[in-house]
């Protein structure tokens, strides 16, 4: 009787253990399912052959540039709590180590705001290679994405000690740069601003709003370079306005 029991409970046991493994079978092929599926949400420049895929390359390259400046946990976030214009009251360590001026090399927030900074970049030299061939109208278009790679650099110099690589991937193969000082990135940041310029000289609203930007970044620059007459020559009242707003960048 004992022995026939067990065998019972055995067989009822493995049955059990099949009626388990069929759905989880099911959710095996369910899972590769959604893992395979189509996502026209992500961009792949290499296949971008049209005007308005080149300019949604023109506005996650401002999504980008949204995170690394008020937009997220970044330079703009981490230097202030640096400098006691924010003050850490939350129990994560990377935050407050920043907040106590002892900030380690493994900081996770630091190096996750790092690589953000290369994607921007990044994303801006994809931007402009697209919109070259299939959008080069509007003009302010492509200035926009040439003023957002140098603010990009100008936050590397402002952000980083010397040793800054400025490396780019936009053709899809990665290109290593040089570690490259401050000054170095200050002037690549310059430049870029200056082509930025080349783009915006049209007298529309949108091409003059964004040629005030990048005259402001560019003087911002220059103060950073210790060229502090050049830049106030850049960015009277005549030019900027005290009303003057950045939209991409400003959050409440």
């Amino acid at each position: 009787m004992t022995h026939t029991r067990t065998l019972v409970l055995r067989i009822v046991a493995a049955g059990s253990i099949a009626a388990t493994l069929i759905p989880l079978g099911a959710c095996q092929s369910t899972r590769e399912q959604l893992l395979n599926v189509n996502t026209p949400d992500i961009i792949n420049p290499s296949t971008v052959t049209s005007g308005p895929a080149a300019d949604a390359l023109r506005v996650g390259a401002l999504a980008r540039l949204r995170t690394i400046t008020a937009g997220g946990e970044g330079a703009w976030m981490l230097g202030a709590l640096m400098t006691d214009e924010w003050k850490s009251s939350d129990p994560f360590s990377q935050r407050n180590e920043t907040d106590q001026r002892s900030v380690q090399e493994s900081n996770a927030n630091v190096q996750a705001f790092y690589t953000t900074l290369g994607q921007t970049r990044n994303s801006a030299r994809e931007a402009i290679n697209a919109m070259t061939i299939y959008e080069p109208t509007p003009a302010w278009g492509i200035g926009q994405m040439w003023w957002t790679m140098g603010f990009t650099e100008l936050t590397l110099a402002e952000t980083f000690c010397n040793g800054i690589p400025l490396g780019d991937a936009s053709t899809g193969v990665p290109i290593y740069g040089m570690p490259l000082t401050g000054a170095q990135v200050d002037s690549v940041a310059n430049a870029h601003f200056d082509s930025a310029l080349t783009f915006l000289s049209a007298t529309d609203a949108t091409t003059q709003q964004i040629r005030q930007t990048v005259l402001i970044s560019k003087a911002r620059t220059l103060v950073d370079m210790g060229q502090f007459a050049a830049a106030a020559a850049l960015v009277p009242a005549s030019v900027i306005p005290t009303t003057f707003a950045n939209p991409v960048v400003t959050f409440s």
